[in-house]
C-alpha cells in the first residue's frame, strides 16, 4: 500500500524515506529519478458521493452502513457563527465529505484508492498522502525520463481525475528531476 495518509504507523516522514532511497539507489546506478505531484483541489468537497458508493460497494460493504455513509455525504446544512452572531441555517448545494469528521479522510482514502497503483515497482513508482499524489521513474536521462512520465503516468492520472470528478490544482503541481550535478 502506498498510501501514507490517515493510516496508523504512515507519515510524510515515511514516505519521504521510501523516496530518498529511491533517489540514492537511482544514483548509484548513475541515473536520475524524476517525478510529478499533484494535489486534488478541493479534496473532501470533492468527492461524489455516488461515485464513493460504488467504491465502497466494490470492497463489500453493503445494507445499512452503506446507506449510513450515503446519509452522510448528504442533505447538510451550514450555519456562520461569530461572537453573538448566528446566520440563518443554510443548505449545502453539493455536500460531499465535512472538513472536520474523523471519519472524512478515511472515506477520502477510498475515494481516491485507484488512484494509486498500490505497490513500488521497477516499472511504476507512485504514492500518496491523502490528496497529495507523486509519481516517479528512473531513467538515463532527463528526455527519457520526462517522456515517459508524459506517456504512461500522465494519462493515468487524467482518466482518474475524469473518473472521479476530481479536479487537480495546477498551481501545485510540481515536476522535479534529480540528478547528481556538479557546480
Amino acid at each position: 500500500n502506498t498510501q501514507f495518509g490517515v493510516q496508523a504507523q504512515r507519515s510524510t516522514s515515511h514516505a519521504l524515506m521510501i523516496l530518498q532511497e529511491e533517489t540514492f539507489q537511482a544514483w548509484r546506478q548513475g541515473n536520475i529519478l524524476s517525478l510529478v505531484t499533484f494535489d486534488v483541489q478541493g479534496a473532501y468537497n470533492g468527492v461524489n458521493k455516488d461515485i464513493l458508493r460504488q467504491q465502497l460497494q466494490g470492497m463489500g460493504i453493503y445494507g445499512c452502513f452503506l446507506q449510513w455513509i450515503y446519509s452522510f455525504c448528504s442533505n447538510r446544512k451550514a450555519q456562520i457563527s461569530f461572537g453573538n452572531f448566528n446566520s440563518a441555517m443554510a443548505a449545502i448545494d453539493e455536500p460531499s465529505l465535512p472538513q472536520g469528521s474523523p471519519l472524512s479522510p478515511i472515506l477520502y482514502v477510498v475515494y481516491n484508492s485507484n488512484l494509486l497503483q498500490g505497490a513500488i515497482t521497477p516499472t511504476y513508482r507512485d504514492m500518496g498522502f491523502v490528496d497529495n499524489y507523486t509519481a516517479w521513474v528512473i531513467g538515463p536521462n532527463l528526455n527519457e525520463n520526462t517522456s515517459r512520465l508524459q506517456e504512461e503516468f500522465i494519462p493515468r492520472i487524467t482518466e482518474w481525475e475524469k473518473s472521479s470528478g476530481a479536479t487537480f490544482e495546477v498551481q501545485k503541481t510540481q515536476f522535479i528531476h534529480f540528478g547528481q550535478y556538479t557546480l
